[in-house]
């Protein structure tokens, strides 16, 4: 089979002419074409040269670029003197720069592709015919795939006389909702974080039995409503019993009992209506139990292909993934898997919602941030951490309907201790209502009802990532 060699000799000449002619353009240019995107090595020579000037700080000129040429020693390989001064007489029009590159990259970006699909149809004539090596190929060629986005991708700058008015614009504008991402559905939780938000990676952290994947399904299921669509990678359960816990969250009736007896006739009706609800939801479930971040991206991105969006990922849990690379110590594992899922929540624009493990000081002692296990990079990585706990799972004398999520850490925001309802029937958490003290506190006279939780003046706690 023959290939074809990608390539456009003619945009390349013109756009080194239009270089020597313009050289204020360079800058420009170098943040877009790279010596590597030329097709010949004479092209990629005299590209060399001409970026070696203006890193020097040089003006780009004939006579200097011949220079240039000749200390290297390559101005002989380039085709001499006549051949700069043959570039220089090739007359293009600036307005054609954006052309020109946008031209001589995506050729580069066609070569690159043929290269990875030759190279990979090697290693499949010599792979073994085994599962675990075809998920490595698909992996690896995940990667490749994926690194030929991202380098062909212009720089996502922004400069402030063209941004920051409209930023301030979004500031003040008035808002019917303070809701600026995904709600999770806990009214206090939402109200400080104003809802997932695009691009963060949020751990969801708690010992094990507390809830963490309980939590989840309840977001999941709050999250899915308005025409969202959200991903759920479980590398821990099955779809089988994921989709149990949703039914049981959404029906309010308990799991345990449903499965140990005979439904009742209001049971059957319950869950006929919350498999009904949670069916005309777009929820994807994968729970394939060796998921790489790689694979992850490339799930998600032929879901975005089928969907047209996701509106948050959830990845239960975060360690349970495998890095895709060998030789690791754990505490690089967590560190390296981490960074991906917050490199996953950038690249696609959306909330990845990570769950992971306390150690088990956490048993003994309010969670804290130093609970988690395995990697301080997790903390470093995350926008978020939420620290779900349950007291009464490890103490029976505590009320066994309450539970905590501590905001503990928050960049954009304040951090703060929110209570929620834990039902142990349906496994699921719902809000929880205030004490009766503290409407008693407010006086009957005062046409003010009182405030649905008191928050905590962050500014002055200084409790601002």
């Amino acid at each position: 089979m023959t290939t074809r060699q990608h390539g456009d000799p003619k945009a390349e000449k013109d756009l080194l002419g239009l270089l020597i002619n313009s050289p204020h353009l360079i800058s420009e240019v170098s943040e877009v074409v790279s010596p590597s995107h030329f097709t010949g090595d004479r092209g990629k020579l005299v590209y060399e040269a001409m970026l070696a000037l203006h890193g020097n700080g040089q003006i780009l000129d004939f006579s200097l670029l011949c220079d240039e040429l000749n200390s290297n020693g390559t101005l002989n390989k380039v085709g001499g003197r006549a051949e700069i001064a043959a570039l220089a007489g090739r007359y293009t029009n600036d307005a054609f720069m954006g052309h020109l590159a946008g031209r001589i990259r995506a050729h580069a970006a066609l070569r690159d592709l043929g290269a990875v699909a030759s190279e990979l149809l090697n290693e499949s004539q010599s792979s073994k015919p085994e599962e675990s090596s075809i998920l490595d190929l698909v992996d690896k060629a995940q990667a490749k795939l994926s690194d030929i986005i991202s380098s062909n991708k212009q720089d996502d700058v922004g400069e402030a006389c063209t941004e920051i008015a409209s930023v301030a614009e979004m500031l003040v504008k008035p808002r019917s909702s303070s809701m600026q991402g995904v709600p999770t559905g806990f009214l206090d939780l939402d109200d400080v974080l104003c809802g997932l938000r695009p691009g963060q990676l949020v751990l969801l952290a708690a010992r094990s039995r507390v809830g963490k994947t309980s939590l989840a399904c309840d977001i999941v299921r709050q999250a899915a409503t308005d025409n969202r669509t959200v991903v759920f990678f479980s590398l821990e359960m099955t779809r089988q019993e994921i989709w149990e816990r949703m039914i049981s969250g959404q029906a309010g009736i308990s799991l345990h009992d449903m499965r140990m007896r005979e439904a009742t006739d209001e049971e059957k009706n319950k869950v006929s209506y919350a498999a009904s609800e949670l069916a005309s939801m777009s929820i994807i479930v994968k729970d394939t139990p060796n998921t790489t971040p790689l694979s992850m991206r490339g799930f998600s991105r032929k879901i975005i292909s089928r969907k047209g969006k996701i509106d948050l990922i959830v990845v239960d849990y975060l360690q349970c993934i495998q890095s895709g690379k060998d030789r690791q110590s754990r505490y690089e594992l967590v560190s390296d898997v981490s960074r991906q899922m917050k490199v996953l929540a950038r690249t696609l624009n959306v909330p990845v919602l990570a769950l992971a493990q306390l150690n088990r000081t956490a048993e003994d002692e309010e969670p804290r941030l130093s609970h988690l296990r395995e990697s301080g990079g997790l903390e470093q990585d995350a926008d978020v951490v939420l620290l779900l706990n349950r007291p009464h799972v490890f103490d029976s004398e505590k009320d066994p309907t309450l539970a905590t999520v501590d905001i503990a850490k928050h960049r954009n925001g304040p951090c703060q201790m929110i209570n929620l309802h834990f039902e142990a029937g349906s496994v699921s958490f719902r809000n929880r209502a205030p004490k009766i003290e503290d409407f008693s506190k407010v006086s009957q006279d005062s046409p003010v009802a009182p405030p649905r939780k008191k928050k905590t003046n962050w500014y002055e706690n200084g409790q601002f990532d």
